[in-house]
């Protein structure tokens, strides 16, 4: 394999504009209530591939008044399509995105290598961004998704501020980061936490957030605690924004799709009023004024408390309160009795008609919520409880919900008044035709070719007399062609993809060239509108398949009666007869040549030039074969060892590879062997073995303890941690990467798949603690990732 890889994008150079503020919108109402409070964009989703899907989310019809919306009024919407998908579910994927592209969304976030693929080959014009998910905590990560075609990289959340300087110093590629918001504790794409206890995967959307419930601890010298163990404070950046401006970041981002309109309101209006005092010069202040009215805004979004989240190691010793509750809201009452219509509450706080309460049951998990709508003191219906903060009072609520006596209220929303615009009188977004475009300049003669998307037979071309001369300097370029002829001029054309080509260095005044590209729409369009598509439906794109795809690789040579390869991780290399490949950490360079090298996963910023010189000293010592487990690898591997031929590089957990065109990208990066996602069942791992298996080996997870849970911030203490319902867990610090690790009590153990490579991890087996388990877990090998 080449260190190099073949890959394609280019590098998006960073914008020269303000920062973005990007908001959440789980709905059109939200999406709607953010813009009136000063977002320029928002991110949204359908109901299904994106990371909010327990959450409402938007049906077809309101997605596209939203792209009509903000296509009228300069604003954005970015797309979330941030979910691990199966091959069983690559078909359907397509097909949605084939419909959103329609609408334009101006940009997708993606988590999938698949996903990210299939844009690039087939919207190939789509600006993509790396989702959270994706786990890019260094510049590395970041120039590796780059050429892969990613405009924008949203950073992993535990990345503290200084790492965040050094990143944004070292890419083009524009960087956005959260600013406020819930905090997940674990490392984005690293948590198999819900999963575990209940197939709920977060890498679907469907986290169940057991961070949030109460633990019970038990330490190795058997003292005993309980509390909210995983349950980090929320993050607010508002008084570092002037910082975070000034490092270069692109866009500010907000959490939260899951809330409603009167949070995303408040949330977006004391970041706007803050944004917009941030002045130009590096050594100026955020104006106290506005800071102090910002933060009483912000004061009624009723989150937990308000943290710098991991931005220093200060802040990393103090996110985590174990006496905390782990849920949102303001605490209001206490159910004292339940009737089969709702129930009766003491209030210590007002309760308004139109509020939105959550129950909240003592063990700490997430209850049910609900809006108020009829609700009365004692036997007359009241608008406003009368109770306050020291004096309480008994109201009674209609309800439905499921409520239990002794369970808290916490308000988590306010009624609001009514939005400008109602979603009922917004117009839907009109599909324009894309129009694909190849442009080619010789110095006498501009030559035309263009073709209607998905409805090749509809196309022309047309010649353009262009007169030139040699430039001197700045000489036409190709990019220069490519912009110009983007602007179509006409309402019911999008042109898609652009192609153009120079032949020497020419200079041709702008004007002549306006004057052509304006002659071209003309007749382009004239030509399609004779061609009967102006008022044609616009095409589902034709038969296709992803398979296509996968077309053109390079088959494996492995012999049908060859036994399947089979890699034991340890954490140093034991003697004894084993037919197999050992691997261990790449610091233990020392060893023997068979031995293969597995990077760490986690590397901060300030450790990649060391990990580059071990991989350098590791080829100069003879070692071939790697074990690469994040993104970010690839490219030390390109800027280290540029040029060499005969690496053997295999994928494993965390990175992520749940379909089959994942397989493919990470084999175009130079992987010979990818390791399937050890959340996926039996018949997704097959089914990835049919489809990827001629040209890559497909390794299946067989035997190990994988992390569950891996964050940088200080917890309390290491040892067994037990839940409500009994489920046990090992807690422990590894100083590199100095990180508290969550591991499951028992290894998963799966049967062997015919055509895979094994993989068997025994860093874990000879454990004082979890070496005492014989009981193991097929994980999710016999039931369905959902």
């Amino acid at each position: 394999m080449s260190a190099t890889g073949d890959t394609s994008g280019s590098d998006v150079n960073k914008p020269q504009r303000p920062p973005e503020l990007l908001a959440p919108a789980g709905t059109l109402e939200s999406a709607l209530a953010a813009f009136e409070a000063g977002a320029d964009a928002v991110y949204a989703g359908l109901s299904r591939f994106n990371a909010r899907e327990m959450g409402r989310n938007f049906d077809w019809d309101d997605l596209s008044r939203l792209s009509a919306y903000t296509k009228e009024h300069g604003k954005r919407f970015h797309l979330t399509f941030n979910t691990l998908i199966k091959d069983g579910e690559l078909e359907e994927a397509a097909e949605d995105l084939a419909q959103v592209m329609k609408l334009e969304p101006d940009a997708v976030i993606i988590q999938d290598l698949g996903v990210l693929r299939l844009l690039r080959e087939r919207w190939p014009e789509t600006e993509i961004h790396a989702s959270t998910q994706m786990g890019t905590h260094n510049s590395a990560g970041v120039e590796l998704l780059s050429r892969l075609g990613v405009g924008r990289v949203i950073l992993e959340r535990q990345v503290s501020l200084d790492e965040l300087e050094s990143i944004t110093t070292a890419v083009d590629t524009e960087i956005e980061v959260f600013v406020h918001g819930a905090l997940c504790c674990s490392l984005s794409g690293n948590c198999l936490f819900s999963s575990w206890i209940g197939g709920w995967s977060g890498n679907r959307g469907k986290c169940k957030q057991p961070c949030r419930r109460r633990y019970y601890r038990q330490d190795d010298e058997g003292n005993k605690e309980s509390g909210f163990l995983f349950s980090p404070d929320d993050l607010s950046f508002l008084d570092m924004l002037d910082h975070l401006t000034r490092l270069g970041v692109a866009s500010f981002k907000i959490e939260g799709r899951l809330k409603k309109p009167d949070y995303v309101s408040r949330v977006v209006r004391a970041y706007r009023m803050v944004l917009d005092s941030v002045g130009e010069d590096p050594g100026s202040r955020l104006p106290k004024e506005v800071l102090s009215e910002a933060k009483n805004v912000l004061a009624g979004s009723f989150g937990r408390r308000w943290s710098h989240g991991f931005a220093t190691e200060a802040d990393k010793k103090e996110l985590v309160n174990p006496a905390a509750s782990g849920v949102s809201g303001l605490l209001v009452g206490r159910v004292r009795s339940v009737t089969a219509d709702g129930f009766t509450a003491e209030l210590s706080r007002p309760v308004n008609i139109g509020d939105r309460l959550r129950i909240q049951p003592k063990q700490g998990e997430e209850g049910p919520s609900f809006t108020v709508v009829k609700m009365k003191q004692l036997t007359e219906p009241q608008k406003t409880s009368s109770s306050g903060r020291n004096k309480s009072s008994l109201v009674y609520i209609e309800s439905r919900a499921e409520v239990q006596a002794g369970n808290y209220l916490y308000k988590i929303g306010e009624s609001v008044a009514g939005l400008s615009v109602h979603r009922d009188r917004m117009p839907l977004f009109q599909p324009r035709i894309v129009v694909d475009l190849e442009i080619g300049f010789d110095g006498k003669r501009l030559e035309t070719a263009y073709s209607v998307r998905d409805r090749q037979e509809t196309g022309g071309r047309r010649s353009f007399e262009l007169e030139s001369e040699p430039a001197r300097n700045r000489p036409l370029e190709k990019e220069q062609l490519e912009t110009l002829f983007r602007q179509t001029r006409t309402s019911w054309i999008r042109a898609g993809r652009i192609e153009a080509a120079v032949e020497g260095d020419w200079f041709v005044p702008a004007s002549r060239l306006k004057t052509i590209r304006r002659t071209f729409w003309e007749w382009a369009s004239g030509q399609i509108e004779k061609a009967g598509e102006k008022d044609a439906e616009v095409a589902e794109g034709g038969a296709w398949s992803w398979k296509e795809l996968l077309a053109n690789r390079t088959d494996v040579d492995l012999p049908a009666d060859k036994a399947p390869p089979v890699c034991k991780r340890e954490r140093f290399a034991e003697g004894g007869a084993f037919k197999g490949v050992v691997c261990v950490p790449i610091h233990n360079i020392d060893l023997g040549r068979s031995v293969e090298l597995e990077l760490p996963f986690f590397c901060p910023e300030t450790g990649l030039e060391d990990l580059g010189n071990r991989l350098k000293q590791a080829y100069e010592k003879g070692f071939r074969s790697f074990r690469v487990t994040a993104l970010y690898q690839f490219e030390l591997f390109r800027s280290n060892l540029a040029g060499a031929e005969d690496l053997q590089l295999s994928t494993s957990f965390p990175l992520q590879a749940a379909n089959s065109l994942a397989v493919s990208e990470l084999h175009d990066l130079g992987a010979r062997r990818v390791q399937a996602w050890i959340e996926l069942e039996s018949e997704a791992i097959q089914s990835i073995i049919r489809n990827a298996g001629n040209f890559t080996e497909i390794e299946q997870y067989r035997y190990g303890a994988p992390h569950i849970f891996v964050t940088r911030a200080e917890l309390a203490g290491t040892g067994w941690v037990t839940d409500s319902r009994g489920k046990r867990f090992y807690l422990e610090y590894d100083e590199d990467p100095a990180m508290y690790i969550l591991y499951p009590d028992r290894p998963v153990e799966q049967p062997a798949l015919d055509g895979a490579a094994f993989f068997f991890d025994k860093t874990k087996y000879d454990h004082p603690e979890l070496g005492k388990e014989e009981q193991t877990s097929s994980f999710l090998f016999d039931t369905e990732l959902v």
